[in-house]
């Protein structure tokens, strides 16, 4: 019989390797490696944190057992030391973390700082760095103090993880406490050593570690090979040379939980990015009085009061505009257990730089390239907990995605914005980055958190372009008033401006020929009286009176035609300007044609697929039908099968009568009018939609009172028109609904000849659009979930039919319009 093995003999163990590997994999590069263990000094409340690299001596560190080991990493601080209990229970411990411990208990330091690290990863962190690892460390001053050291090799030739060799022993007695770490045999000599390198290696350390604000009472150097380096330092100085900035606070200081956004700007912001030509006009109508004149045309437009723009106070600043949206209002944010998830309390700055005109400001630059290299290098919204940079992707704002066009985009871009986002470890321990700490874990905290950043984003693109179309609008204007047509002309105006200079040229023309016909009888006059007088005729009275009256009427005809002749050429010397307005004209539409475009091309894509649709459904109609058929034929009596068939029969039905109702409204254009008693379409179009609303808690509720009201138009366009007012609502009702801030939707239609009323019991219109919201692409949802087309078309489908849509002056309860009244008198026929 074998030998029995007794069962406290039989344990797991784990091979080196695998913690080797864990190193390698959660921490990516040596300057994240760095970073995780300057945290542990700050973690320690260290006052600093000094780093000396070397990689041309060798280590010669007291007390080191790997003496003469190729280069070294020393990180020295004077916080507190570990004590032996520390070290044996929660350093040698892998994955232990007292300060995760501390962090779920709501627990600081002595200094009052939150522990950054929670996963025990810093000494994970120092295989990137060094093979040999030699840890000095003093708990209290005047006390003795243990070192540790281990070789990070042996993990890769020992079988079992207890087989590692550890040095662990006690030091004398030091005045100081704190620790130091000695890494040596360095791994990837180039990364210290060769420039290009190093000078990447500072520039990412740059942004690891804040540049934008001191670290809590937390002084950090870095001294390669005997040389003290600086990191890039975001000084004020070159902030300053920013024409934007944003000021972003989201309950730091906030006495109602929400977004408040301060938005700076310089009047360089004004000119930014504009032609030769465009420059000589902002000179001209703008630069001259500082914009006097712009700001009294800007606060004419309907828009103004909502962007809450006004001069600065302060000289650096030209004008500020100031934005706030409570945390109830900001859309599509995440539930947990039906509350939004809130990330927590943080701030931030974020600015935008002309790469091409703001080195101008500094003298520590020697070129544009030079500046301009700087802060493309270290641009994008950087965050910060605690003053030490969470490595995310360069635009994890999606600031690119909003950019989709050249001329026509105003808004920030992502090689030229560079700012912050400081969040902490107190405030936002929901916000946790995943183990590799390149980035956060996907949670509602951290969807939330980027969605109330996303809608700062959105707001900063609408008032950049409200601004900038407002300056190509203004130069417009002044170039309709210098050639005399009215503001807000057309191209065909313009063009007829053309038109009539070209007729002015050719009776220049004309009049230069006469000119010169009346200039040589002129000269004959002169030339006649000359001779007279050399050969001594003494010329009568009336003689001379017949010169001077035709010298007098030949003088009078050449000042006119000279003054005509001027004035055609000062028409002319206009025709610069009337180009500019054709440009700003074509400019206008340039980007809504793109989108208008891609909204054709859509519909034309519904259609076609609309019609695919049909006939795959007649397809599998015929084969449900010719299933049914074999069934009965072979009298196969199966009522499970014959439930399912009557229910794809029943679905293929329900689809099909949703073709039909999406196919008339694709197709209006082709159609005919026809007589539409609106009682009875509303009858059928409340038994649509609330088939198709039945899943999501909306209905449709129809208030008449029965009365006749026929109206004559395209079916399809009468469909088209209440389609894209109920899906708004259907939209904003779905929000509310997922949030559970209403236990139900209701969209009411109220018919009352002529009109026809719609509103929802949702919050109502943004106040913000309230005077803009039939213009085109204007729209309070997210990016890339409207193109603010919907109403614009609602109105120009009207229109055309001699009707209208406007804005109740009504208020709800949350003191928001919230009604829309649709006038059909052009559409109604006795």
């Amino acid at each position: 019989m074998a030998n029995e093995i007794k069962l406290k003999d039989v344990k797991f163990d784990i091979h080196p390797s695998v913690v080797f590997k864990l190193g390698e994999d959660l921490v990516t590069d040596e300057v994240q490696a760095l970073v995780e263990l300057v945290k542990n000094s700050y973690d320690a409340d260290a006052s600093y944190a000094s780093v000396k690299i070397s990689t041309k001596l060798k280590n010669e560190a007291k007390d080191s057992v790997y003496k003469n080991a190729k280069g070294s990493i020393v990180i020295e601080d004077d916080g507190k030391g570990m004590t032996s209990e520390i070290i044996e229970k929660a350093w040698l411990i892998i994955s232990n973390s007292v300060k995760g411990d501390m962090k779920k208990a709501g627990k600081t330091t002595k200094k009052g700082r939150t522990p950054l690290g929670d996963k025990g990863l810093g000494r994970l962190a120092s295989q990137r760095l060094g093979d040999n690892i030699e840890i000095f460390t003093f708990p209290e001053k005047g006390k003795e103090g243990y070192y540790i050291g281990f070789k990070w090799t042996d993990f890769e030739s020992k079988i079992k993880l207890s087989d590692v060799d550890i040095t662990f022993k006690k030091l004398d007695k030091k005045n100081n406490k704190g620790t130091r770490l000695v890494i040596s045999d360095l791994k990837h000599i180039e990364v210290w050593e060769e420039q290009k390198h190093l000078s990447k290696l500072l520039s990412k350390l740059s942004v690891l570690i804040s540049p934008f604000f001191p670290i809590n009472k937390f002084n950090l150097s870095i001294n390669v090979n005997g040389e003290e380096k600086d990191l890039i330092a975001i000084t004020k100085k070159i902030r300053d040379s920013s024409f934007t900035r944003y000021e972003i606070d989201f309950d730091k200081s906030n006495e109602v939980k929400g977004l408040s956004v301060i938005g700076k700007f310089r009047f360089s912001f004004l000119k930014s990015d504009q032609t030769r030509e465009k420059q000589d006009l902002f000179n001209k109508y703008i630069e001259k009085d500082k914009g006097k004149a712009f700001l009294a045309h800007l606060k004419k437009k309907k828009d103004f009061s909502f962007y809450r723009i006004k001069t600065s106070n302060d000289l650096k600043w030209y004008f500020t505009s100031e934005y706030s949206k409570s945390f109830e209002n900001i859309p599509d944010l995440l539930l947990i257990d039906g509350n939004k998830a809130y990330p927590g309390s943080f701030n931030g700055e974020i600015d935008s730089f002309n790469l091409r005109e703001g080195y101008k400001k500094l003298d520590v630059f020697n070129s544009k390239s030079e500046y301009s290299n700087l802060i493309k290098n270290i641009s994008g919204v950087h965050i910060y907990r605690d003053g030490f940079g969470i490595p995310v992707d360069k635009d994890w704002l999606d600031i690119g995605e909003q950019q989709v066009g050249g001329a026509s985009f105003y808004g920030l871009r992502t090689h030229n914005t560079l700012g912050y986002i400081s969040i902490s470890a107190k405030e936002n321990q929901c916000l946790q980055e995943i183990s590799s700490r390149e980035g956060f874990r996907d949670t509602p905290y951290y969807r939330n958190f980027y969605l109330i950043l996303r809608d700062f984003i959105d707001f900063s693109e609408k008032l950049h372009t409200f601004i900038r179309r407002g300056v190509n609008e203004f130069l417009k204007k002044k170039e309709e008033e210098n050639i005399g047509i009215d503001e807000g002309t057309n191209v065909d105006k313009a063009v007829d401006y053309i038109k009539k200079v070209g007729k002015d040229s050719k009776k220049s023309k004309d009049m230069l020929e006469k000119t010169s016909n009346e200039i040589n009888k002129f000269n004959k006059t002169i030339s006649n009286i000359r001779v007279g007088l050399e050969k001594n005729n003494k010329p009568s009275n009336k003689d001379l009176q017949d010169s001077l009256k035709s010298l007098e009427d030949t003088q009078k005809n050449i000042k006119n035609s000279i003054k005509e002749i001027g004035e055609n050429l000062t028409n002319s010397d206009k025709l610069n300007s009337v180009s500019n307005v054709i440009k700003y004209e074509l400019q206008k539409y340039e980007g809504q044609i793109e989108d208008f475009y891609q909204a054709a091309s859509l519909g034309m894509t519904v259609e076609g697929l609309s019609h695919e649709i049909n006939n795959i459904i007649d397809r599998f109609y015929e084969r449900t039908d010719a299933i049914i058929l074999y069934l009965k034929q072979k009298k196969i009596n199966d009522l499970k099968i014959k439930v399912y068939l009557e229910n794809a029969k029943s679905l293929l039905n329900g689809l099909r009568k949703q073709l039909t109702h999406l196919t008339p409204s694709l197709k209006y254009v082709r159609e005919k009018r026809e007589k539409i008693e609106l009682n009875d379409f509303w009858k059928k179009e409340k038994e649509y939609y609330n088939e198709r609303f039945s899943e999501k808690k909306i209905k449709l509720d129809i208030k008449n009172n029965n009365e006749l009201f026929n109206i004559y138009m395209n079916k399809g366009k009468l469909i088209q028109i209440f389609e894209n007012l109920i899906i708004n609502s259907e939209y904003w009702l779905s929000q509310l609904l997922r949030e559970k801030s209403i236990k139900e939707g209701i969209i009411t239609i109220e018919i009352d000849n002529p009109y026809v009323y719609l509103y929802d019991n949702g919050k109502g219109i943004d106040s913000s659009v309230e005077t803009s919201l039939f213009e085109p692409f204007v729209s309070c949802k997210r990016k890339g979930e409207g193109r603010g087309l919907g109403l614009f078309l609602v109105t120009q489908f009207l229109d055309s039919e001699g009707c209208s849509i406007q804005l109740s002056t009504e208020r709800n309860k949350f003191k928001k319009m919230f009604k829309f009244i649709i006038d059909l008198s052009g559409v109604i026929k006795e």
